[in-house]
């Protein structure tokens, strides 16, 4: 095979590996413009579902606040921001227990391994 046959063949590898990148390329961009769509009509579900979770703990008349596993408040709704005297954005991202649960009844501390809410958030038991 001379230089020029060469040069023939390995173009033509050159042409049928750029062609096969380029379908590759292509059943990509479609796999990723798919996911791209199923990933929005997630989100925009997730965004209802949220509303209507939202427009529930505004509308309850009873106090409801969230506590994550360290026990840092995670969100409260204007009942529980009435009962508790706290306005959301003073709370949220504070240790609970330091804010509502410091003192029993007659004054004396409250230590955080007997609180009930402490407790349940913990070993996932109910506690009263």
């Amino acid at each position: 095979m001379d230089q020029t046959e060469r040069l023939t063949h390995r173009c033509d590898r050159e042409k049928r590996a750029r062609k096969q990148a380029e379908v590759l390329l292509e059943q990509k961009s479609l796999e990723l413009y798919k996911l791209n769509q199923e990933l929005g009509k997630l989100a925009t579900d997730l965004a209802v579902r949220e509303g209507l979770m939202r427009s529930i703990l505004e509308a309850a008349g009873e106090g409801i606040f969230g506590v994550d596993t360290d026990g840092a408040t995670t969100f409260m709704n204007p009942a529980a921001s009435r009962m508790l005297g706290w306005n959301p954005e003073d709370i949220i991202g504070r240790f609970h227990h330091a804010v509502a649960h410091h003192t029993k009844p007659d004054g004396s501390p409250y230590p955080t391994h007997e609180c009930p809410i402490y407790s349940a958030f913990k070993d996932g038991e109910t506690h009263h």
